[in-house]
C-alpha cells in the first residue's frame, strides 16, 4: 500500500490485488437458515477485514492507482463466489493523482 502523501484521509493502492488484500478477510462464513417448511438452507458469505472497516469508520477514502482496476470500475469486490459493494472508493476525477508523487521509495 502506498502512503497518502497529498491527503492523510486517502489511502492509495497500486492495484486491485493490493486493495483486495487490505479489504477482504479471506475466510468463508457458512450460515444455516431454517425455512418455514422446516428444511435447512445453507449459504456462504465473506466479511471485510477489520482494517478496512476501521478505515471506513475513520472516514478514510481509497484510491486504486491502476487505470484498469476492475474494483474501481464496478465498485464491488468478489471473494470466491460472493460479491459485495465496496464503500469509500474515489474515482480519478474525485482527486488529482500524481503517480510520480506516490511511488514507493
Amino acid at each position: 500500500m502506498l502512503k497518502a502523501l497529498k491527503n492523510e484521509d486517502i489511502l492509495f493502492f497500486n492495484n486491485d490485488d493490493e486493495f483486495y488484500k487490505f479489504c477482504v478477510f479471506p475466510e468463508t462464513i457458512i450460515t444455516k437458515e431454517i425455512l418455514p417448511d422446516g428444511s435447512e438452507c445453507y449459504s456462504a458469505d465473506f466479511d471485510f477485514s477489520d482494517q478496512y472497516k476501521n478505515a471506513l469508520a475513520q472516514g478514510k477514502k481509497f484510491m486504486i492507482l491502476d487505470e484498469n482496476s476492475q474494483i474501481l470500475k464496478h465498485g464491488e469486490i468478489t471473494y470466491r463466489v460472493n460479491t459485495k459493494p465496496v464503500e469509500g472508493l474515489l474515482e480519478y476525477y474525485d482527486f488529482p493523482v500524481c503517480k510520480e508523487c506516490n511511488k514507493e521509495n
